[in-house]
């Protein structure tokens, strides 16, 4: 479990993220790329309240910037709010979609080794099967996933 102070600004970040006003990232004009890396430099050093704290700030701006989903929640998973972190990796891969018409595969891979490794395959294989239920790139995917016995 985090500790208790992050946890608690955890939170506070969660509820400002609900209540915010967001844009695209994708559709905004001269948008600085300098907040994401200052994230990547904070995840890459093992600071995950700095790397948390700023993916916070940029998802509050925009509401689909797949990076910062991703980076904030393998940053949650290392500070042991698991189930928040595994929720934010969920957004990266739907976010990236939505925004590239594609998906990650690191994002996936990621998310995939997060749910085995805190025993939440069966979230993982609904997720991957909600995903399958929309398009035709989702049920592919699900398909190559199970194939690989990934799933």
């Amino acid at each position: 479990m985090a500790g208790i102070f992050l946890k608690w600004k955890i939170q506070g970040w969660e509820k400002k993220l609900l209540s915010a006003s967001r844009t695209s990232f994708y559709k905004e004009e001269a948008v600085s790329l300098g907040p994401i890396s200052r994230v990547t430099k904070a995840y890459n050093a093992g600071s995950w309240a700095e790397a948390i704290e700023e993916c916070y700030k940029i998802l509050i701006r925009f509401d689909d910037y797949s990076n910062a989903e991703y980076y904030l929640g393998m940053s949650l998973v290392k500070v042991k709010e698991i189930d928040l972190g595994i929720e934010h990796l969920k957004r990266a891969i739907t976010t990236q979609r939505k925004a590239m018409d594609s998906f990650d595969e690191h994002y996936i891979e990621d998310l995939i080794q997060v749910c085995h490794a805190t025993n939440r395959m069966p979230e993982a294989a609904r997720f991957f099967e909600g995903l399958a239920e929309r398009d035709a790139k989702g049920k592919k995917l699900l398909e190559r996933l199970r194939f690989m016995k990934k799933l």
